[in-house]
């Protein structure tokens, strides 16, 4: 009797033992993961002043389609019936070599306009800043911060960026909502802008861009949002812009974002 209690006792204390090192496995398996990511997350997305310059564009090529769309409605059904209910379309599809849309005689006029509200005396090769600071910059640079002599600023500048976003870059616009063909004309609309945050992040800052012009607002009715994620989809009533890099076999490997899903930021 006594050898069976015996028996009995040390069964219930192996079991206790065998639950508490499962547990024990269990808490490092998970450790393990989270610093597995995180040092995915350091290899694969470092945060460069090279991807920070790549974000800045990205947000300025949203911002800008934004605004094109905004201005007038022609341009916002042109697109719309460009895309045919498309979810995402190439940004050298709309402002490439080979484009005669509207599109992109509006997209360069307002890129124009943004470079020309830049600053003085500032070398448009330096830098990008975040919209809707002025595009150009050598804040981001290592470079003087001089001023070219006899040379076209703003035309230089938008060679550079152009160069960048078109060639250097391949960039596409995606639309979670689909772009609705039609805005109440005399009714307050709106769309936002945001880019691909270049991580594992499910959301992003991002700018509301509103027929209204509001007390929060700039006077082109741009507000500053601080979190577009799907729950910002789900409570927006009108469309949102998201412009994000895509990949191919030629110039746009994009190596150092290699397990990182491009199109998987707000998708639906």
């Amino acid at each position: 009797m006594k050898i069976t209690r015996l028996l009995f006792i040390c069964s219930v204390l192996l079991t206790i033992a065998c639950e508490d090192s499962a547990k024990e496995l269990e808490i490092l398996d998970h450790k393990n993961a989270e610093f597995e990511l995180n040092e995915r997350s350091q290899i694969i997305i470092p945060h460069s002043n090279q991807d920070n310059q790549l974000q800045k564009k990205l947000q300025w090529v949203s911002y800008i389609s934004a605004q094109v769309i905004m201005t007038k409605m022609t341009n916002r059904v042109e697109l719309s019936n460009y895309i045919q209910g498309r979810e995402s379309v190439t940004l050298n599809e709309l402002i490439g070599e080979s484009s005669n849309l509207n599109f992109k005689s509006e997209f360069l006029n307002i890129l124009r306009d943004h470079i020309d509200n830049s600053p003085p005396n500032r070398d448009p090769i330096h830098g990008t800043q975040t919209p809707p600071k002025p595009l150009i910059t050598c804040e981001d640079d290592l470079g003087d911060c001089l001023t070219p002599v006899g040379s076209n600023l703003t035309q230089r500048a938008m060679q550079f960026f152009l160069n960048s976003v078109l060639n250097e870059n391949c960039i596409e616009l995606y639309f979670p909502e689909v772009l609705h063909p039609l805005a109440p004309v005399h009714l307050p609309h709106s769309i936002t802008s945001t880019a691909h945050p270049l991580n594992y992040n499910d959301v992003n800052f991002g700018f509301h861009h509103s027929s209204v012009i509001s007390e929060e607002s700039d006077n082109n009715g741009v507000t500053e949002v601080d979190r577009v994620n799907h729950n910002y989809l789900d409570n927006f009533t009108d469309n949102v812009i998201v412009a994000r890099p895509y990949t191919n076999l030629s110039n746009c490997r994009y190596e150092e974002y290699l397990l990182l899903n491009f199109s998987g930021f707000l998708q639906r």
